[in-house]
């Protein structure tokens, strides 16, 4: 399975409450995933090379968010845990 279809199986699992929280009765195992970046099909048209520059500095700029959110996450650990 890929894409829509492993999305459309997800969303046919039964599901439980836990407070405001919303689970699958079963646990459910990512055993794998793939990241595609914009840039890597090449070639293409004029138009499509366009949307691919906006989709590589999208990319870059929540490269760099995450980045950011990491250091913030490891901080706030040092600090909160033991």
């Amino acid at each position: 399975m890929s894409g829509d279809a492993v999305l459309r199986a997800m969303e046919e699992v039964e599901t439980k409450r836990e407070g405001i929280f919303v689970m699958p009765k079963e646990r459910i195992q990512i055993l794998s995933s793939y990241v595609y970046s914009a840039g890597a099909e090449g070639g293409g048209t004029s138009g499509s090379n366009s949307r691919v520059q906006r989709c590589s500095a999208s990319l870059a700029h929540c490269k760099a968010q995450v980045k950011g959110l990491q250091v913030d996450l490891h901080k706030c650990r040092a600090e909160k845990l033991p």
